[in-house]
């Protein structure tokens, strides 16, 4: 799951950069389409160039950046921390001889568990 969200945010990454060069190409080609005494006051300045670009692309990207959702990993481990809770406090999963509860030493226990797929037993 762990390789699923991080292929996921790398994906939002690329996808916001290239929101960005495709919004700075398009804004810089659009200013270099006026004249100089056509430039409308709003716009600072109709520079042609690299550092013209580059500054529209960060731009751009300041703008699409709250795509990718880095509240995402805040909110799985929350989850995650409630979940370790649950199985700690069940009492289904208390074992009597040992006098022991569930104890979750990793916060993807729960991912895990729902892994099994094939139960080798001899009986």
């Amino acid at each position: 799951s762990d390789g699923l969200v991080n292929r996921s945010l790398c994906k939002m990454t690329v996808l916001c950069v290239a929101l960005a060069v495709l919004g700075a190409t398009v804004s810089v080609t659009l200013r270099s389409g006026f004249a100089s005494d056509d430039v409308p006051w709003y716009l600072p300045s109709a520079s042609r160039g690299f550092k013209s670009w580059l500054l529209a692309a960060f731009s751009y990207f300041l703008i699409v950046y709250p795509l990718i959702p880095i509240t995402f990993y805040v909110m799985r481990n929350i989850i995650f921390t409630f979940s370790k809770f649950f199985m700690q406090a069940d009492l289904a999963m208390y074992d009597e001889e040992q006098d022991e509860s569930c104890k979750v030493r990793t916060m993807t226990l729960l991912e895990q568990l729902g892994q099994v797929s094939h139960i080798f037993s001899d009986k």
